[in-house]
């Protein structure tokens, strides 16, 4: 009985910490959420500059790592 007790109470933490997760993603993404239906053509731009900003990052991360 125990043992089931006790993996019910994790499970029931693993669910609030699941939920808590998801509502600060939620709550993080309301600003693109937002330029997307104001302006879908500005959205867009941004996308694509965060794309190559990250596809730059990674290209360091490689370079830095040739060097060691």
């Amino acid at each position: 009985m125990l043992g089931l007790a006790n993996t019910l109470n994790n499970a029931a933490k693993n669910i609030q910490g699941v939920l808590v997760n998801a509502a600060g993603a939620a709550i993080a993404s309301a600003p693109g959420l937002i330029l997307q239906r104001a302006s879908p053509g500005l959205y867009e731009l941004y996308q694509q500059l965060m794309a190559y900003a990250n596809g730059s990052v990674g290209l360091e991360k490689l370079r830095a790592d040739a060097v060691r």
